[in-house]
């Protein structure tokens, strides 16, 4: 029986789920995501088998907030399907076909603001244009904040630059035929949208939330900066006009670590 969801309570499965192993998974760093302990590790600890970890980071933050569990808790890296990434990748043709001309930018995530600062990617994004720096940013998702980002966009005057695409089945030609991938999150854990943009090859930024310096490094794999809205506003103005970083970027790498664990 596994608790698959971080914020979800132990109770249920512990209580009345006969199993013959219990298992918790550990989605986030905890000082981060859990501030107000609703994730029950110590009231569940003794019945729990293991708590799997997404990222180091993650086991550490379990370990140095409740040292009892050391002997439970276990990294395990989401799987990779590359090939399969890379073949959809080339289905359907550019998503982006009627915005020539302009450096596209591709966010795909569930429209969430709490975690994954959408409304402060719109901020930045009309810093960027006040500036004078032109392109096009597309975010691919659906969520329970849809209709508030689409107030807030409408609200910006940015609806021509600003486009919300929806949920889409198959995300992967919008990555493929992106200039920039941007994953800028408050918080994550392991990532799966920073791996999906890495394994299509294409420049990334992202904020430093948990799990990222296992997922690229420096300037190997992506341009990381810190989580606040001026550190992402000057992140984003370098990778859209630095032709030789964004160049610098455009490969595959990630961590041996993530790579050696999808193998």
């Amino acid at each position: 029986a596994v608790v698959s969801v971080q914020g979800l309570s132990p109770s249920f499965v512990c209580r009345w789920v006969k199993a013959r192993k219990r298992f918790h998974f550990i989605r986030n760093d905890l000082a981060e995501s859990d501030p107000t302990g609703k994730v029950q590790i110590n009231e569940y600890a003794t019945q729990m088998d293991a708590y799997l970890c997404v990222s180091r980071t993650a086991y550490d933050s379990l370990v140095a907030n409740f040292p009892r569990v050391k002997e439970q808790a276990f990294v395990l890296y989401n799987l990779l399907d590359a090939s399969s990434m890379r073949r959809l990748a080339g289905h359907n043709g550019d998503p982006y076909a009627s915005y020539s001309g302009l450096l596209k930018v591709v966010t795909v995530c569930r429209l969430q603001d709490r975690s994954k600062g959408l409304l402060r990617m719109l901020s930045v994004h009309r810093r960027l244009r006040d500036e004078g720096v032109d392109y096009h940013w597309f975010v691919v998702g659906d969520g329970l904040d849809r209709e508030r980002l689409e107030h807030a966009v409408a609200a910006s005057g940015m609806g021509d630059r600003f486009h919300l695409m929806g949920l889409q089945a198959n995300p992967y030609p919008y990555y493929r035929f992106a200039d920039v991938a941007a994953t800028l999150s408050y918080y994550e854990g392991l990532c799966g949208t920073v791996n999906e943009a890495k394994v299509l090859g294409k420049p990334l930024i992202a904020t430093r939330f948990s799990g990222i310096e296992e997922q690229i490094g420096g300037l190997q794999g992506g341009l990381i900066v810190e989580n606040d809205e001026d550190s992402i506003h000057e992140g984003m103005k370098r990778i859209l006009t630095d032709d030789a970083l964004r160049a610098s970027l455009t490969n595959t790498n990630l961590s041996p670590a993530i790579l050696d664990d999808a193998s």
